[in-house]
């Protein structure tokens, strides 16, 4: 789980209006943070299953002025961060056919939890298959399974770009509510 929690400081408080006008701008400004990591996740990764895209929610403590942008799917500081090599989720072998020719060719969908490398290479169109001692698994998927093994996952940050695009019209989002920050 990752997540971005701001906090929010007005240090001449007028009474019930402004903290009204401070919990408007506050939920409006994270949940544009939330709107654009989705963004970015869509447009920055290949979402297998979408369950990180809809992990993602606002929370906010409107007595603390306090709110998180959070990411609840268990993976999302891997996609965030990227990861050090380690063996990923391989799954059992798949069913599959042998053409005339000799190559094998995936015949039924993978399931996306236990064979998400595999189910990724099928979404993709990618349905040739590969015999290793692991069993039977799409060439595409095996191969991306031996370079995470081998030096791990990249980094596929779609929060901290969200969160600097909107930190940069944080002001412009505040004036809304007829509030500005110095």
């Amino acid at each position: 789980m990752i997540t971005f929690k701001e906090d929010l400081t007005v240090s001449d408080f007028k009474g019930e209006d402004l903290q009204i006008a401070m919990v408007k701008f506050l939920r409006d400004y994270l949940n544009q943070i939330l709107n654009q990591s989705q963004k970015n996740l869509v447009a920055g990764t290949n979402q297998i299953t979408g369950q990180l895209l809809r992990s993602g929610r606002v929370e906010i403590d409107e007595e603390k002025l306090e709110g998180e942008v959070i990411f609840s799917a268990p993976y999302a500081a891997f996609v965030e961060f990227g990861t050090d090599k380690h063996a990923a989720p391989l799954g059992k072998s798949l069913e599959h056919r042998i053409t005339k020719s000799g190559d094998i060719q995936i015949t039924e969908v993978p399931n996306p939890t236990t064979n998400p490398l595999d189910y990724w290479s099928w979404r993709i169109g990618e349905r040739a298959g590969i015999q290793t001692k692991y069993g039977v698994h799409t060439e595409l998927g095996f191969a991306v399974w031996i370079k995470i093994l081998v030096k791990g996952t990249d980094p596929h940050p779609f929060l901290r770009p969200a969160i600097d695009k909107l930190k940069a019209r944080k002001n412009q989002i505040a004036r809304k509510y007829g509030i500005t920050f110095e």
